[in-house]
């Protein structure tokens, strides 16, 4: 019987002599490696242990590739709307006319189509734009429909700051 004392795991290659088994203990850190005949020379073949660690090993990832490419080609993503900004989730289904008509008063609109940028419907516009927190894209279709690229202009660069500029407010 030989005995080989090693204090290093890597050092482990198979130190023993053909026709003689591996065998191994520790003792306070120490590893002992045995080489002797009585031990056999091809351990038996694990089948479960080969088995598991097949199945485990490719099949979970397998399985979630499959489940993603699902997924993916079905499109069913749950955070896919996550991150919804207010113009996304609006679309109107009437006209620009027809939204300006309705959110404005008939004073308001008359100023509005007369192309008047009074102080009194700056501050309408602008009530209307924080109201809703988004641009107001139908006013500025309408006012350039009915041919006032002035307001359209206002309208779409409207801002706390532009009513400030303008000692509005």
């Amino acid at each position: 019987m030989v005995v080989i004392v090693t204090s290093h795991p890597s050092s482990l290659s198979n130190p023993c002599p053909s026709g003689t088994g591996i065998g191994y203990g520790t003792f306070n850190g120490t590893i002992f490696v045995i080489c002797d005949p009585s031990f056999p020379h091809n351990p038996p073949v694990d089948t479960l242990g080969l088995g598991l660690g097949l199945g485990l090993g490719l099949g979970i990832p397998a399985i979630v590739l499959f489940v993603w490419v699902l997924a993916w080609y079905n499109d069913w993503w749950c955070y896919k709307n996550r991150f919804v900004t207010p113009q996304e989730t609006y679309r109107p289904t009437l006209s620009s006319e027809e939204v300006v008509k309705t959110e404005l008063s008939p004073e308001y609109l008359d100023m509005f189509c007369s192309g008047k940028l009074n102080v009194i419907l700056k501050k309408k516009l602008f009530e209307i734009h924080e109201q809703k927190g988004r641009p107001l894209d139908e006013y500025i279709k309408y006012a350039e429909q009915i041919n006032n690229h002035e307001l359209a202009n206002w309208i779409r660069n409207i801002s706390f700051t532009t009513l400030q500029d303008e000692s509005i407010v």
